[in-house]
């Protein structure tokens, strides 16, 4: 899910990405910028976020930022759940942290969740085996 954040073009229709690792008090970020090259209301838009990636909860965040380049109240989470696993796309509040409204395009999402799993299968898959375990005694 890593990739989402620095190579977008491969789960989203965007092109113009560039991304700068920055740091806060809060901790490390990722300012990024890119363009909507999609079809639909949104083509030519540029989008910038800042995008946090915290590993305990299996989280990466996308928070809009405004014109002013402050963050606002709404981020994108892309969640992967262990228990069962699973992959979860929502939009939520970043102060209350209450789902909100998800406009995106139901094939968009499902897409991007496909490519995010195929990616994974290959990733597992160029993994050496791991030896049988020793029988215990």
């Amino acid at each position: 899910m890593v990739d989402k954040i620095k190579q977008p073009h491969k789960f989203l229709p965007v092109g113009e990405v560039s991304t700068t690792d920055k740091r806060s008090a809060a901790g490390p970020y990722i300012w990024r910028t890119m363009r909507f090259v999609g079809a639909g209301p949104m083509t030519g838009a540029v989008i910038v976020e800042h995008i946090y990636a915290e590993r305990q909860t299996g989280e990466i965040r996308f928070v809009i930022l405004d014109a002013a380049g402050m963050e606002t109240d709404e981020e994108i989470v892309n969640a992967m759940h262990t228990a069962p696993l699973r992959i979860e796309y929502f939009k939520r509040s970043v102060s209350t942290k209450a789902r909100i409204h998800f406009p995106a395009p139901t094939a968009s999402v499902v897409g991007s969740i496909a490519k995010t799993v195929e990616l994974a299968k290959a990733v597992e898959a160029a993994k050496p085996a791991r030896p049988p375990a020793s029988p215990r005694r």
